[in-house]
């Protein structure tokens, strides 16, 4: 049986509060109801006219004029609810207002909620993200996870919103439309209209942005380059989980809507809190440049707001006596890169996100077993979770990757994460913001109070040309967006992965010369640089022209998806197809909320949030100001120095819509897929092991038949102290009372893994087991999706590979003392063709000591 740590997260104090606020809950609205019963009766004697009906649509669309029908359906929700608002509407429409308000106290909507595992091929498969070719996906640490969730009208549910967020490091365009296509089936449809329940318009996908995730299903061939083009089953992989995920929240939501017909309530509560000391401003010159009237405004130079979104239900039993509320559903976003784990690690993670969704979702199993926590991606474009600033690695002098950083080499220019100047490994520093991510989703989400959110749920989409827009400046005058095009800074990299010695960060001048660079300019392009296109992106000296190369395929996209969600009157949602600045983040916020309050869509209250890394990948966007220094994100944001003005524009005529059909978005094609992609990684032909030896065979035992348990009283939360831009900051950091390996001979991980867990029906390379005495039989009681077990392979020879188990006892999942082995799973490819094996190795125990007796 599995046991899990209580976080040293609340008091008794805290507990106590919440369970006044709960009773304080309960209390109001009794008496609210009350108050709406009353009113209604002395409403419903006034009543002189007949009642007045808006028919809602229980379809999206499938066609343009389905499109502009269901836009105007949208408008007609917002209308119908901002008159309710109004206290010189009439007392007919008071009277459905206050009615529909009883109803509309729970929530806006009913949600439904899924998750499933992205198995994406491992095994020599380069890593996306920091587009270093040494960093391939040879095991597994965290397994990445799809997680979605359905936002669906309480008056129409077909009238319905999904948004996914995936453990990767980018989203494929081609593989969103993939989804699509896969999700229109009858058992999907609207069975009054047979149309399609999720469509492009109502289907926005993140990411999280880990960078330790592999690639190979990228639509564009600059992203494809590292992984030598698309990887075999990549794409399909992400398509499969999403899929998946996307199914369950289906079949959860449907249980939702049957639920709500017996003993069963929803309510969406709207959550914010702020979160400092995990993120640090990697191009701190950069933001200096903006305004310095706008940059007082907000309170340091990383976005410190977390937003969340919290799923409570709340069931009745039989006798109408009312169960404490639980919660079922969390979603938030806040802004930090996903590069704790260094361009260093060859093991498959989530990185700080995906351990922050890891732990709450291993603390809630037992009180809410179905719970999912999705920690999603925002304008993180200059946000490093490495938190000790960076410093040179030789003379360890301060630096920020310009030209005089380090004499010269800003390849030895590197931030660190926290407990990195402790002697810890990156993987602590992952699970360092991690745990400040989920600390804080879980104190605002449980212990503060929130927005209840009411009102419908609408959307927008259209494909847009980012390359040909004209755009109005403050000054009146006009300018336009340009074709595709990367700045000699970006092979420069940043302070959380380097890039090439002979580039640095900060190249904003054309007339400099650098005769690398120029080489490479050269070689890259199909043509040659024009005067137009360099005057369009001054000052970026252009390194890569990658709107003008075709060749095989498109190098960069132009065509984006851009979308936007209204989710009750608190929340909007901007899918942002790129990483975005922390002040561009916050200027598209601010120009959205103003235009979406100023049409009545939104309440003054409501928050406006980017989510970022949505429905394709475009790289970086940052303000004007910011992309003349041009350091990695300017030398990165590709379609010139107005785009986020573009960006503005765009998504304000998107918001503007809502209420005035006019303004809707001229959609474009989504781009076309290539008849054929490149694909230059080299097949698995082939698995051998020496002579004697067999798949599965232990190589090396664990180091010793015993291992010590750590003792009860030392079995806490240690605090660990590093020196940040700020002053010493303190976390707590699990003990772990033993690491315990074992090594065998293996195939090659690619062929996949020859072993589903039973509990969950997803694949693992590994399993720990624990010897159950009284049956004398052997139970899975971890597998490789556990932050605790690390799987890594190796090849030895050339067709010979090697798999090395681990296991960190006690860092997340508390084990009890007793007998416990590791197991190998894997497929071989033999001259027989392809067989499934397993190995053991041999039993070795935990004990607990305690006192000096030794307890099992």
């Amino acid at each position: 049986m599995r046991r899990r740590y209580s976080l040293p997260f609340s008091d008794k104090e805290a507990i106590q509060t919440k369970k006044k606020k709960e009773r304080d809950r309960g209390l109001s609205r009794c008496c609210l109801y009350i108050a709406i019963a009353v009113a209604n009766v002395l409403l419903i004697a006034l009543l002189m006219r007949p009642n007045v009906h808006v028919s809602h649509s229980a379809t999206e669309p499938a066609s343009p004029a389905m499109a502009v029908n269901q836009r105007t359906r949208q408008q007609q929700d917002i209308q119908l609810y901002t008159a309710s608002q109004s206290f010189n509407s009439s007392i007919l429409v008071s009277f459905v207002v206050v009615f529909s308000e009883m109803i509309l106290l729970t929530s806006c909507c009913k949600v439904g909620k899924g998750k499933a595992q992205i198995d994406l091929p491992i095994g020599e498969i380069n890593m996306m993200g920091y587009a270093e070719l040494s960093q391939n996906a040879n095991g597994v640490h965290l397994r990445l996870k799809a997680r979605a969730f359905i936002f669906a009208n309480l008056d129409t549910p077909h009238n319905r919103v999904v948004t996914v967020v995936a453990d990767l490091g980018f989203m494929s365009s081609i593989a969103r439309q993939e989804v699509i296509q896969r999700l229109n089936e009858p058992a999907y449809q609207n069975p009054a209209t047979k149309q399609p329940l999720y469509t492009l318009e109502n289907v926005m996908i993140s990411v999280t942005h880990t960078h330790s995730g592999p690639g190979g299903f990228a639509d564009d061939f600059l992203y494809q380059i590292t992984s030598l083009g698309r990887v075999p089953y990549a794409r399909e992989s992400v398509v499969d989980a999403i899929v998946s995920a996307i199914q369950k929240a289906h079949q959860d939501l449907t249980a939702s809507l049957a639920d709500s017909k017996s003993h069963s309530r929803q309510t969406l509560v709207l959550n914010s809190g702020f979160l400092p000391n995990a993120g640090l401003n990697r191009s701190p010159v950069a933001y200096l440049q903006n305004p310095d009237e706008e940059r007082a405004r907000y309170e340091g130079n990383v976005d410190q707001r977390m937003v969340a979104l919290n799923m409570w239900k709340q069931v009745r039993e039989n006798g109408g006596v009312r169960k404490e509320r639980v919660l079922v559903g969390h979603l938030n976003w806040f802004a930090v890169h996903g590069t704790s784990l260094h361009s260093t690690n060859l093991l498959v993670s989530g990185d700080n996100k995906g351990f922050a969704s890891y732990i709450w979702e291993l603390e809630m199993a037992k009180k809410s077993p179905n719970f999912i926590a999705a920690f999603a991606q925002s304008n993180s474009g200059d946000v490093s979770p490495n938190l000790i600033p960076p410093r040179c690695l030789d003379t360890k002098e301060p630096c920020d990757g310009s030209k005089s950083s380090c004499r010269g080499d800003g390849t030895k220019c590197v931030g660190l994460g926290p407990g990195e100047d402790e002697g810890k490994d990156d993987f602590y520093s992952a699970e360092y913001i991690g745990r400040l991510q989920y600390e804080k989703a879980r104190h605002i989400s449980e212990f503060e109070d929130g927005l209840e959110v009411r009102g419908p749920v609408l959307f927008r989409h259209a494909w847009v040309d980012m390359s040909d827009l004209t755009v109005k400046l403050q000054n009146g005058n006009y300018a336009k967006t340009c074709k595709p095009a990367m700045g000699y800074s970006f092979v420069a990299g940043t302070t959380d992965g380097k890039g090439i010695a002979f580039s640095y960060q900060g190249f904003n001048r054309r007339d400099e010369k650098n005769m690398v660079l120029g080489f490479l300019r050269d070689f890259l392009n199909s043509r040659p640089v024009s005067s137009e296109l360099e005057r369009c992106h001054a000052p970026k000296p252009i390194l890569l022209n990658s709107g003008d190369n075709m060749s095989p395929y498109p190098w960069q996209p132009q065509v984006l998806p851009v979308q936007m969600f209204v989710i009750g009157r608190k929340l909007a949602l901007i899918g942002q197809p790129s990483e975005m600045s922390t002040m561009a983040g916050r200027r598209l916020r601010s120009s959205i909320k103003d235009a979406l309050v100023q049409d009545s869509v939104i309440d003054k209250d409501a928050e406006v949030v980017v989510a970022g890394l949505a429905n394709a990948y475009s790289s970086y966007v940052t303000t004007f100001e910011e992309y003349q220094v041009q350091r990695y994100e300017g030398a990165s944001t590709i379609f010139g120095p107005h785009t986020l003005t573009a960006y503005q524009n765009v998504y304000q005529q998107m918001a503007e819509s809502f209420t005035n059909s006019s303004r809707a978005l001229v959609n474009g094609n989504p781009p076309g897929r290539p008849e054929t992609e490149v694909s230059l990684l080299a097949p698995v032909v082939l698995d051998a092991v020496r002579p004697g030896s067999s798949f599965g065979l232990v190589i090396k035992e664990p180091e010793r038949p015993v291992y010590s348990l750590v003792p009860k009283r030392f079995a806490s939360w240690k605090p660990i102290h590093s020196q940040f831009g700020d002053g010493s900051v303190s976390h707590r950091i699990k003990n772990v009372t033993a690491t315990v390996s074992a090594t065998f001979w293996c195939a090659h991980p690619r062929n996949g893994a020859g072993y589903i867990a039973e509990s969950t029906g997803e694949p693992s390379f590994m399993t720990v087991e624990r010897h159950d005495k009284v049956n004398d039989t052997w139970h899975v009681f971890l597998t490789d999706a556990e932050w605790d077990t690390r799987f890594t392979w190796s090849r030895s020879g050339i067709a010979e590979s090697v798999c090395k188990l681990q296991w960190d006892v006690g860092r997340t999942v508390m084990a009890l003392p007793g007998l416990y082995r590791f197991r190998i799973y894997g497929v071989a490819k033999t001259l027989f063709g392809e067989r499934k094996y397993s190995g053991t190795s041999a039993a070795f125990a935990l004990v607990q000591e305690e006192d000096g007796l030794v307890l099992q």
